[in-house]
């Protein structure tokens, strides 16, 4: 008898341990992941609360702005690209659903070259501006969708992309160098040196109906209160978002050939091709960076995103080859030897990296500075449900 109530005791003291540990993930989920409490209710329902959302928040928006929008007649459907927000995925399906990649054969969106995506003529992909006609068509029964972004991490992406790399060194960067008042020859030239508090302070300077569409407020390139999406989907869930769209018009083989891995690769080589090849086309970045100055920051990019070991310096790459022989081929080589080298469990560990990344960067930006990245992305924070504190101060 003993021995019964011994076990039984045991049976609910597990019982009882299990329960606090399902507890504890509920109010963890709840706590980081405002999302994440849907999973206990049909997809349909995280849409339509999104939706919902949008529409009372719309009451107390009045400026807005819609870009061109991307159309598939023949399944009904419309989509809104934001930049910097999964756009360049998205259209690769708009292009392919079109079979508009002209004499470049493919099997998957997937396989559509970036370049093609965003400079490739296309002659069947239906894109249009939101006029009365076009309203007349897609306000019917098509699928409206769009992409959002939390703006702190939005911005954060579009300063590394663009101004840590050296993609806007000979625009926009210029521009922020040459207000300085303190400002050397070699920046005023380059415009290699911007800091990240220097961006913001750029960004809010500017008429937002004038910014460029990388770090341009939703609102002002693809306002939902005049878009008037029925499917919203985040940065933060763009693999299951992408994936119920695309259910929706029977074309969910496309999420199978989803592969996250194979488009972390593809991410990285983009990156290293188009940085080593602008800075050996164009005459401007000759007398201002080097082949080894663009794999230092290629690398520090690619750590800062999670792709690659914070521990692993890319002057280890460097003492192996001779500068007189060293080009982007090879750097790109090993980094993604590296990237597939590593185990599974590591990569994930790199999500880390990345957190601590955007926390540490927004540390260094003034607390009144703060305030106007809050006041010009209100919208965009109270459209799409996103928290207003800086992300250094969101764990506090």
């Amino acid at each position: 008898m003993r021995y019964y109530v011994i076990l039984l005791v045991l049976v609910l003291v597990v019982a009882v341990l299990n329960l606090t540990a399902v507890l504890h993930h509920v109010h963890q989920t709840r706590q980081y992941s405002p999302d994440s409490r849907l999973v206990r209710v049909s997809k349909d329902q995280i849409y339509k609360e999104r939706s919902e959302h949008v529409k009372r928040e719309c009451r107390n928006s009045s400026e807005g702005f819609v870009g061109n929008i991307l159309r598939h007649d023949n399944l009904h459907l419309a989509y809104c690209p934001v930049a910097k927000v999964g756009s360049t995925f998205w259209k690769r399906v708009f292009i392919f659903l079109h079979n508009d990649t002209g004499i470049i054969p493919v099997k998957s969106p997937f396989d559509i070259p970036r370049a093609f995506v965003h400079y490739g003529k296309k002659n069947k992909t239906q894109v249009s501006p939101l006029d009365e006609f076009t309203k007349k068509t897609i306000f019917g029964n098509y699928t409206r969708f769009m992409f959002a972004r939390d703006p702190y991490s939005r911005l954060w992406s579009a300063y590394l992309d663009k101004f840590f790399l050296p993609d806007f060194w000979r625009s926009f960067a210029l521009d922020i160098t040459r207000q300085r008042h303190d400002s050397t020859i070699e920046a005023r030239k380059c415009g290699s040196d911007v800091s990240f508090s220097e961006f913001l302070q750029y960004v809010v300077s500017l008429l937002p109906e004038n910014m460029n569409e990388h770090w341009q407020p939703i609102q002002y390139r693809c306002d939902p209160c005049r878009f008037k999406p029925n499917i919203i989907g985040k940065q933060e869930t763009f693999g299951d978002d992408s994936r119920y769209i695309l259910q929706g018009i029977g074309e969910e083989w496309i999420t199978n050939e989803f592969d996250q891995h194979a488009q972390v690769e593809e991410e990285l080589s983009m990156l290293i091709d188009y940085n080593f090849l602008i800075c050996a086309k164009l005459r401007f970045y000759w007398n201002c960076t080097s082949s080894v100055d663009i794999a230092r920051r290629l690398w520090k990019v690619f750590q800062l995103n999670g792709y690659l070991p914070i521990e692993e310096t890319v002057e280890s790459i460097l003492t192996r080859m001779s500068q007189n022989f060293f080009n982007g081929d090879m750097f790109k080589r090993y980094v993604l030897e590296v990237y597939r080298q590593t185990p599974a469990e590591e990569r994930r560990a790199w999500k880390q990296q990345r957190k601590e990344a955007i926390i540490g960067a927004y540390k260094t930006v003034p607390l009144k500075l703060i305030k106007s990245i809050t006041k010009l992305f209100s919208n965009d924070f109270e459209l799409f449900g996103y928290d207003t504190a800086p992300p250094d101060k969101r764990d506090a």
